[in-house]
């Protein structure tokens, strides 16, 4: 899936949301991110912040350079 696939997922009123994980530094995050993502920190096996998520949730796997 790519930026523009992921967009226009997201736009979709009609189709579940996925959920969005950002792995980026805390300081690219805190400039921009998208507005229902979940911050993970890479460097870590802590995934605490993901954990109350529905298993049956949708994974998409969306790789973005900036």
């Amino acid at each position: 899936m790519n930026c523009q696939q992921l967009a226009q997922l997201l736009s979709d009123s009609a189709k579940r949301r996925p959920l969005v994980l950002d792995a980026r530094s805390q300081p690219k995050y805190a400039v921009s991110h998208i507005e229902t993502a979940v911050r993970i920190d890479p460097l870590t096996e802590d995934l605490t912040t993901v954990s109350t998520v529905s298993p049956d949730s949708r994974v998409e796997f969306v790789q973005v350079f900036i």
